[in-house]
């Protein structure tokens, strides 16, 4: 969105729900980690951990008044409007609705050398998937 204007984002419920949220700036949002890699610390990260302090802080209100809620509910995807097949064969037309013989772009892992080229490499994949103009 434009500078200014409230995020709109989508939260994960359980049960398969969801709540789409309304958030405006600053706010700290993360991305789903269908597609990273994970990392694992080293020994001595590790060993450090075992002494470091965790500051416990008692819990604000659940609700941000600069969240605001537009729907909650399961998530239905909109379906996609497919052309009917043009062939009479069942097995041609099977193969077209379920696209098994299209060329694909097969996935990829991206390890971004700093925070930047993430962020670019994020927004890139969101601008090809239609996701922002």
């Amino acid at each position: 969105g434009a500078p200014g204007e409230p995020l709109r984002c989508v939260r994960r419920l359980d049960g398969g729900y969801r709540e789409v949220l309304q958030v405006s700036a600053p706010a700290v949002l993360s991305v789903e980690p269908t597609h990273v890699r994970l990392r694992r610390a080293s020994l001595p990260a590790l060993l450090a951990a075992r002494e470091a302090p965790i500051d416990v802080v008692s819990a604000g209100p659940t609700r941000d008044p600069r969240v605001t809620v537009d729907h909650a509910g399961p998530y239905r995807p909109r379906p996609r409007v497919l052309p009917p097949p043009a062939s009479d064969n069942p097995r041609e037309r099977l193969l077209a609705l379920t696209g098994a013989l299209v060329e694909r772009t097969p996935p990829r892992v991206v390890v971004p050398e700093n925070v930047a080229a993430a962020a670019d490499e994020l927004l890139a994949f969101l601008r090809q998937h239609g996701y922002l103009s």
